[in-house]
């Protein structure tokens, strides 16, 4: 009976179901494990680039589940007009909080609302009063390099330090105050955490049907810290009403009388998850990046060299403020930028969202409630809109042979999303990852411990970094 029904379920998912006309390896049909293996691989944004290459641009990959490699598909499922939800799954993720954040909020009305009372915190005139606390955070994180990498003597692992540096500036400008993660320079038990809660969060995105399995197995030290960052949140937060202040922060914006006035009345109680969720993926996206970059660096020395003679004829004294307006205007560094982005992105995983209705999507009609995604790694790494896509070359985003990249390329590359869902904290992440950059290619050559090191993220929903030993050498001249 049960050879039966399996058989049963197997030709189901195969010829007649509304996604058999679309291929895709066989257990992705009908398994609904697969996902969760390719998950525990790490190696998910690999294995998607592989079978797009193998399929073509639409591939089933899972019982009810589409990816998607092609230069129409973000804006056909993520961009402003589109007839594609957030999937449910998003309710699942496990912050421990009483109320859904803007991430997985998946009631496009509320998440309307809530997008439009934080959208003045990061408003132009909102990031450049917040300037001076980013500058002030990664002054430190440039002391601290120098002091605990003993001038360059001793290799730190960056892939720490610039969680350290991330998870500072938004401590800061969330609290009033960092979290002293560079002051420590170690990994304590609220990032690990938060690393926790990414990875946990993950598995849940992968197969949502074991929700309540995973849950009774998650183990209870997750469980305590996911409760944790819950109360630690919280603590801050009642910390900063209970001691007003004028300092123009994210909190000042969104807790601003008069923008209050307007909200809806549950606002003021989704704080506690807003800023948690804030801190949860805005810290990991961020230092995903630069810790890429700095990887390059070390690893690209011309690239390295015409960066440092832009940033030096702008910035003649490496002890000056550096202006974020300023280095928004610097081609190469805004190149490089970008390139670091495309192949070192902290979005490697699938963005899920739902069919309201049917769609055609890169000329397929796509059946309703169909679960779909864009396979951003496989996007990035297609040779159709990007020139030598293997390589890493800044230059085709500014010189006029690269017209392919600039125009197609533009189009397929789409680290922070688009649409109504797309990163509303975007232009905060690249002033840190600009100032960043500034400061630490005016005062390092950063140097690979191992030289040989082969430096790849692993894909749990988001970007895990390895290990990377870094020497910085400093510059004579550079001042932290």
């Amino acid at each position: 009976m049960l050879l039966l029904a399996s058989l049963m379920w197997i030709v189901y998912q195969t010829t007649l179901c509304p996604l058999s006309k679309f291929p895709g390896p066989f257990w992705a049909k009908v398994n609904p494990l697969w996902p969760l293996y390719q998950f525990f691989t790490g190696e998910r944004h690999k294995t998607f680039k592989h079978l797009h290459h193998k399929y073509g641009d639409i591939v089933r990959v899972g019982i009810n589940e589409l990816s998607v490699c092609n230069v129409e598909a973000p804006k056909a499922i993520y961009g402003q007009n589109s007839n594609f939800i957030k999937a449910p799954r998003y309710n699942m993720l496990p912050q421990g909080l009483k109320y859904p954040t803007i991430l997985s909020e998946t009631d496009p009305f509320v998440h309307s609302l809530l997008r439009k009372q934080l959208s003045n915190a990061f408003s132009t005139k909102a990031l450049h009063s917040m300037e001076n606390y980013v500058n002030a955070n990664i002054k430190a994180f440039c002391y601290k390099v120098r002091e605990c990498g003993r001038n360059g003597e001793m290799a730190l692992d960056m892939s720490d330090w610039t969680r350290f540096l991330a998870f500072d500036i938004l401590g800061d400008l969330c609290f009033g105050k960092s979290f002293g993660f560079l002051e420590d320079g170690t990994v304590n038990p609220l990032m690990t955490c938060i690393l926790h809660n990414n990875y946990f969060s993950g598995m849940l995105m992968s197969c949502p049907g074991l929700l309540p399995i995973l849950r009774l197995l998650s183990p209870n030290h997750l469980k305590k810290a996911r409760m944790q960052l819950g109360e630690q949140t919280k603590s801050m937060i009642d910390e900063r009403i209970a001691n007003p202040s004028d300092r123009k922060d994210f909190f000042y914006y969104i807790t601003n009388p008069e923008r209050l006035k307007s909200a809806p009345q549950y606002f003021y109680a989704r704080l506690q998850p807003t800023c948690a969720s804030l801190i949860v993926a805005g810290g990991g996206t961020t230092s995903t990046v630069i810790n890429g970059a700095i990887y390059l660096l070390a690893t690209h020395h011309t690239v390295l060299e015409k960066l440092h003679q832009e940033l030096t004829k702008n910035f003649p004294d490496p002890t000056c403020d550096i202006e974020h307006q300023k280095t928004a205007n610097l081609p190469y560094l805004n190149a490089f930028i970008e390139e670091s982005m495309r192949l070192f992105t902290s979005g490697l995983g699938p963005f899920p969202r739902v069919s309201s209705q049917e769609n055609l999507v890169v000329g397929q009609m796509i059946p309703r409630k169909c679960v779909i995604s864009t396979a951003s790694y496989a996007i990035s790494g297609d040779p159709r809109y990007f020139t030598r896509p293997e390589s890493f070359i800044p230059e085709r985003w500014t010189d006029p042979g690269y017209g392919r990249d600039q125009t197609l390329g533009k189009l397929a590359l789409q680290p922070f999303s688009l649409g109504p869902r797309g990163c509303l904290g975007r232009n905060m992440a690249c002033m840190e990852i600009r100032l960043f950059l500034a400061h630490f290619v005016l005062q390092f050559r950063p140097e690979l411990k191992d030289p040989n090191l082969c430096y790849e993220n692993r894909d749990h929903w988001v970007a895990f970094t390895p290990p990377l030993f870094i020497k910085c050498h400093p510059l004579k001249g550079g001042s932290a």
